[in-house]
């Protein structure tokens, strides 16, 4: 995850911007950010957040907005500790952070002489910067006003550095045009000013320089009624008098080799891990060094050889040489006989003096470099082959190869070493288009230009070419380019007229016509599949090859620098996506049959998977394709990686409207969303589902079936209100199409909405029609839930506990018939719960190791973390209370990190409750504020007021007014849980009586 302040506030997680924040969450984000790692109270953020005037329910209303920000920043990152809430994030995730220390380095390494790594570094700092301030999008704060200056100066401090080095280094010309901008934009900064004059003197420009002071003077007299600094002045009494102490430095001599290199980009940006990189491999080498610099086509490995040879050409004192071996170009590739007579004749050989045949053209190129030391750049090469001849041979000398292809050749025979160039950071490509846009046309848009950024994707070709349109359109609003650039498409619409080959189309059409045909085809077929990574046997499957076979051909499209591959999994660049989809129109039933060959791979392996992760008899998959599953481990592994990929296939399978297709992928998948708790990627699945529904009409049974499964993702999730809403509209629409099954289990999600909001009569009757109507039906599956389940845990909370041990015996025993392991252990543990709250704790304790030891066979981590709870329970029942808490503590600990948010506030009102039970007071009070808070943001109202009691309990001696206002709150959410209702109604009375005895 990645912080950003140096400019609008942003959020990135895995390199994607977040969605624009709320502003009051973006104020909590900001103030937590000021300074990460320290405690900001609660206080201190209610009068920010309401400027001053909080209301009386601002103490709830920060829990609800702490909260949220949890969801976005992860919840380890996001803590409450005694100070107050504590926002923890590391010097490489947030700029500012990682500004400051770059800028450190940098004046450790000035001080040390080091001047390049300085320049470097300051300008590795500043290029963070993505505007003119500080938390530029966030209003004016006091702790983020006064961080906001402290940056400013900072940022200012790091310019003044940077500028002060270029001068010490002679880059005087270079720099004028830059600092006359910063000092027109900074005028009263006096330090910039003296630069700017000596910058401009020391280039022969003396009266300029002397204009510049004239101006600052008349400005700080007019101004502020003030002289100009003393430095400043004798600056300009030095330049009057023509002082040489103010001459540049010398320059050193770089030999009088022959230099043929193009000119590098004068707006070369960012880079410098690789630019360290290369300094690093070429620093004293005395053998030839061969350095290859490998990467997608655009992405920029020309600029960076051309710029890092530019900087260390007087390394190289007996000549640079350049040649561009044209492999990808649309024509045929530059032979090697070519290439050797164009570098001979740079090197001073006449056309006549050139030989007949490649052997002895290669000898007289290697005689003429023989005790040379030489820098050699050979741009576009296709092969090894093409290279080797054309490689120096001179002790000292360097070979600079830029290819798509890995050339791995050159690794195995020459020792060659390989620099693989990687796409543009965000911060990167922001610099790069305001080099070229100018800062105000970017900075009029900052979101059009973060979407640019995103259609780019970090390929400079993309973000060159997007910024030259615009350069030649001055008069065309951003947003306006950008939103016809959408329409268009990057690859299509990314190229300029009157130069064909610069395009990203043109570019990615040379690595495709390059490749054998079945590569061809395997990278075609990508476009067939929605998801973003694919195994190798997922490609296996959508191009109905052999594994080895596309492993193969992998290693062909991996090496052109096509397709990504790590740890297995292979994916695209965006914008090489979008090129195989337009490759792919052109057959589009070659298309539909490798996706469907996918989809039914997919339905195989996940249905595998899911049967060995809930355990009982093992899927027998038909024949084709499947993954080695053997044990439920390796389903859980599989389905983690694979779920991006089957939550696509879902919603392509909807949008298409198969509903076979979509039934098939979507009944493993949501299963294993509920047995892993992955309830935000089931309830975002099933949203985009939803959204690719639409054009089907209200009733269409694939619509009705993605509102069955998208209710259960939010009753699970504890979004009760959207559950409510979605599973009544399901109810309504299965009755109009005369399913009765769906139904009955749309009822009884209905009724798990009901209970999880402590509306327990209402999710009775749900579940009573719902049991009513399992009559009718030979599947005893959801009498079996309902009674095994559902029913019981609604009439626990309803303080029925003897109904609902009544209703688990007949659970457990439907569950042996014709359950499996899960439903089995599921009905297990809920009749050892049953047996905790009827006060038999000797009676649970076997019943829930029993659940749990199942649970972990199987694997199912959320039902794990609950036995361990309720074994604590019944720890605590038997009076080892050191026992019990070490058991919740493991329990919610585990279910902490797996997105069930009701499951992990039910777990910390029970770790709370044990450690009271133990004495530990300090650790229940926090437990039981946490889950509060977590109660007030997912809507879980019993839990809540499972909190406020527990609360209430903790303070009522020490504290009984605010014990009183808990218990108060609380009353009203045990409406339907009578027996816990009537416990809290006897706090209270008690707390009254002891106030009127007092």
């Amino acid at each position: 995850m990645q912080f950003g302040v140096l400019g609008p506030l942003s959020v990135y997680r895995g390199g994607v911007l977040h969605d624009s924040l709320a502003p009051k969450l973006q104020r909590l984000l900001a103030l937590l950010l000021c300074d990460p790692g320290a405690p900001v109270h609660p206080e201190a953020i209610a009068e920010a957040l309401w400027e001053g005037n909080p209301p009386p329910s601002a103490r709830k209303t920060v829990q609800i907005y702490a909260h949220r920000l949890r969801r976005i920043v992860g919840a380890q990152r996001l803590r409450r500790g005694p100070g107050g809430y504590v926002l923890e994030v590391g010097p490489e995730e947030l700029d500012a952070l990682l500004f400051v220390q770059l800028a450190e380095q940098a004046k450790a390494a000035q001080l040390a002489g080091d001047l390049a790594t300085a320049e470097a570094l300051f300008g590795e700092a500043l290029v963070l910067w993505r505007g003119e301030q500080a938390f530029a999008d966030v209003c004016d704060l006091p702790a983020v006003s006064a961080e906001r200056s402290r940056l400013e100066e900072l940022r200012l401090n790091a310019i003044e550095g940077r500028e002060a080095i270029g001068l010490e280094l002679g880059h005087h010309r270079e720099r004028t045009a830059e600092l006359a901008a910063i000092v027109g934009r900074y005028p009263y900064r006096e330090g910039l000013r003296a630069q700017l004059m000596l910058a401009l003197y020391r280039s022969g420009r003396q009266a300029e320089a002397l204009e510049v002071y004239r101006q600052g003077r008349q400005l700080l007299a007019d101004e502020l009624g003030i002289d100009p600094d003393p430095q400043l002045q004798r600056l300009h009494q030095q330049m009057l008098r023509n002082d040489p102490l103010l001459d540049a430095p010398s320059a050193q001599p770089t030999g009088g080799g022959r230099r043929f290199l193009p000119h590098g980009p004068a707006d070369f940006v960012g880079r410098q891990d690789y630019l360290r990189w290369l300094d690093a491999k070429s620093a004293n080498a005395t053998p030839v060094l061969v350095t290859a610099i490998a990467g997608i086509g655009g992405v920029g490995k020309t600029a960076l050889a051309l710029h890092w040879a530019h900087r260390e050409h007087g390394r190289f004192p007996d000549g640079q040489l350049y040649v561009n071996l044209r492999g990808y170009d649309p024509g045929p590739p530059m032979r090697v006989m070519d290439a050797l007579g164009h570098l001979l004749r740079c090197l001073g050989l006449s056309p006549q003096d050139l030989p007949v045949t490649l052997d002895d053209t290669v000898a007289r190129y290697r005689a003429v470099l023989a005790d040379k030391r030489v820098l050699v750049v050979l741009d576009n090469a296709n092969t090894a082959e093409q290279v080797r001849p054309l490689l120096p041979s001179s002790p000292g000398s360097l070979a600079l190869i830029t290819s798509r292809d890995k050339l791995s050749g050159l690794i195995a025979r020459e020792g060659a070493v390989r620099l693989t160039l990687d796409l543009m950071s965000p911060e990167e490509s922001r610099e790069l288009l305001r080099r070229i846009v100018g800062d105000a046309r970017i900075d009029e848009d900052a979101a059009a230009a973060d979407r640019l950024l995103v259609l780019c994707g970090g390929l400079p070709l993309a973000l060159r070419i997007a910024a030259a349109q615009l350069t030649d359109r001055p008069d065309l609003r951003l947003a306006d380019y950008v939103a016809k650039l959408t329409r268009e498409g990057p690859v299509t619409g990314l190229a300029l007229e009157g130069d064909e080959t610069y395009a990203v189309r043109a570019i990615l059409d040379g690595s495709y016509e390059a490749l054998p045909i079945e590569a061809q085809r395997v990278f075609r077929l990508f476009a067939a599949a929605p998801g973003s990574d694919l195994s190798a046997e997922s490609i296996a499957a959508l191009t109905q090859r052999a594994v080895s076979e596309v492993l193969t051909t992998l290693d062909i499209l991996t090496g052109a620098h096509l397709v990504y591959a790590e740890a297995g999994r292979y994916s695209l660049h965006d914008l090489v996506r979008e090129y195989v989809e337009l490759r792919a129109r052109q057959d589009p039933q070659e298309v539909d049959a490798a996706w469907r060959s996918l989809a039914g791979y997919q339905m195989r392996a996940s249905k595998l998977a899911l049967s060995f992760m809930v355990g009982g008899k093992p899927y027998e998959p038909e024949p084709g394709l499947t993954p080695q599953i053997t044990s439920a481990g390796s389903a859980v592994a599989w389905l983690e990686a694979e779920q991006g990929n089957l939550s696509a296939s879902v919603v392509a399978a909807t949008a298409a409207g198969d509903r076979e297709l979509m039934r098939e992928v979507a009944q493993p998948l949501w299963r294993y969303f509920f047995f892993a708790g992955r309830v935000g990627d089931w309830a975002a699945t099933f949203e985009s589902a939803l959204e690719a529904a639409q054009h089907l009409g209200e009733r269409h049974p694939i619509r009705v079936d993605i509102l069955s499964l998208l209710g259960s993702a939010y009753a699970v999730g504890g979004r009760h209100d959207l559950a409510v809403a979605v599973l009544t509209d399901c109810v309504e629409a299965r009755q109009a199409l005369g399913d009765r099954d769906g139904e009955t289990k749309a009822r009884i999600n209905l009724a798990i909405s009901y209970e999880r909001q402590g509306l327990y009569p209402e999710a009775m009757v749900q579940m009573e029609s719902a049991l009513a109507s399992c009559q009718h039906s030979e599947d005893r599956t959801l009498e079996m839930l309902l009674l095994g389940g559902n029913m019981p845990v609604a009439l626990n909370k309803m303080g029925e506990h003897a109904r609902a041990r009544d209703c688990l015996l007949k659970g457990v025993a439907l569950a042996d018939q014709v359950g499996s392991e899960f439903e089995i252990l599921r009905a297990k543990q809920n009749l050892g719960d049953t047996y905790v709250l009827l006060g038999q704790p000797e009676v649970a304790l076997p019943l829930l190791q029993e659940s749990m030891e199942l649970a972990q066979k199987i694997g199912n981590a959320r039902t794990v973390a609950i036995a361990m709870a309720t074994i604590a329970d019944a720890l605590r029942g038997l009076g080892d209370f050191k026992a019990a808490v070490e058991m919740a503590e493991r329990a919610y600990d585990s279910i902490r990190v797996m997105g069930h948010q009701t499951t992990e506030c039910e777990l910390l009102n029970a770790l709370a409750c044990n450690q009271l039970a133990a004495g530990q007071i300090e650790e229940a009070r926090r437990s039981y504020e946490t889950a509060q808070e977590l109660a007030v943001a997912t809507g879980s109202a019993h839990e809540r007021a499972r909190a406020l009691v527990g609360l209430a309990r903790l303070t009522g001696a020490s504290d009984p007014e605010t014990a009183k206002e808990h218990l108060t709150e609380a009353l009203p959410l045990l409406a339907a849980s009578p027996k816990e209702a009537e416990e809290a109604r006897r706090l209270l009375a008690a707390l009254t009586d002891h106030r009127s005895a007092s």
